[in-house]
């Protein structure tokens, strides 16, 4: 007889946009003139820039022709989306990650949540709070917790992102093995210096854990001072990171994302999983009218040249991952 995944009653009973939306909705009915400001879901606002638009064309067309017709891509994904990702997303920041450790997935909420899939059931997870649920939902229905108690769940180690602590979590009082952090913080805004990050980065190597690090907002960061991926401090060579070119100005809807994996692993656990982390993620089948439009944007800010499309909830992503020693 086939069997429930227990974990997954664990869950709150209501997924935390889905409850967002009703009561907007209700409130909507109630109030028809009133305009909602909202702060919900992140989504796309502004129109894609003509040179996105003008990429899309040309990819259709290309597809309309046979011989010019693609089926799925490579199962890393293009090396020109790849190229372009690692060149002006990383290396022009002084991150080390070239474009062979550059894999094309479907987009950053399934990323985000799949990623701890790699990683035993056994293990301490340290999450902040407050901060996005896909965190916390996926490793509740993997196991990794007890019940909810008052809001909280067991076995999970909460960071407090508070005014007393200026939104940025001490760092835990006992051993953790998985940590989330996410900067500019979702749902704060609170960013975090190079000083602050590198003690995580410290404490992540002393205890041999892993972060996984949420730059999904970093576009808006406009301080040169502050770190837009973790891999600007010395020593984070082994964590995945992501990131949403939807969040910058006149993101793309199309839902692509690129995850960087290091070809660099440390330890054997990490040998095959940048091979096989395409299977769980399902990228392999990203078309190629769908990667094409944000890399010839020549003549739009640099802003505007993203490496990917993002989702139609406005998130695209980049994991870059390689195993600390």
């Amino acid at each position: 007889m086939i069997k429930i995944n227990e974990h997954y009653l664990k869950l709150s009973a209501s997924y935390l946009f889905s409850e967002i939306g009703k009561r907007i909705g209700a409130f909507q009915e109630r109030n028809p003139d009133r305009e909602i400001i909202r702060l919900g879901i992140g989504d796309v606002t502004r129109a894609l820039p003509k040179a996105c638009i003008a990429a899309f064309r040309k990819a259709v067309e290309e597809m309309a022709d046979e011989s010019t017709f693609r089926g799925y891509g490579p199962d890393y994904g293009y090396s020109f989306l790849r190229e372009k990702i690692a060149s002006e997303d990383f290396q022009s920041r002084g991150a080390d990650i070239a474009a062979d450790e550059i894999f094309v997935s479907d987009g950053a909420k399934s990323d985000t949540a799949n990623i701890q899939e790699i990683f035993a059931t056994d293990i301490t997870v340290a999450i902040p709070d407050p901060v996005y649920p896909v965190y916390l939902d996926t490793n509740v229905m993997a196991g990794r917790t007890g019940e909810n108690k008052d809001g909280r769940y067991e076995g999970i180690v909460y960071l407090d992102c508070t005014r007393e602590n200026h939104f940025i979590p001490e760092l835990p009082k006992a051993r953790v093995d998985l940590i989330y952090l996410c900067f500019p913080n979702n749902p704060t805004g609170a960013t975090i210096t190079r000083n602050e990050l590198k003690k995580w980065v410290d404490f992540a190597r002393e205890n041999k854990a892993i972060i996984v690090y949420d730059a999904a907002y970093e576009a808006y960061i406009r301080d040169e001072v502050i770190p837009r991926s973790i891999y600007e401090i010395e020593g984070a060579v082994g964590w995945p990171s992501s990131r949403a070119v939807s969040r910058r100005p006149r993101g793309s809807p199309e839902r692509v994302a690129p995850i960087p994996w290091s070809r660099r692993p440390a330890w054997p656990m990490t040998v095959r999983a940048g091979n096989i982390l395409c299977m769980p993620f399902g990228a392999g089948a990203t078309p190629r009218s769908s990667t094409a439009s944000p890399i010839p944007c020549s003549g739009q800010p640099k802003r505007y040249i993203p490496g990917k499309a993002g989702t139609k909830c406005g998130r695209s992503q980049i994991i870059t991952c390689t195993m600390p020693p």
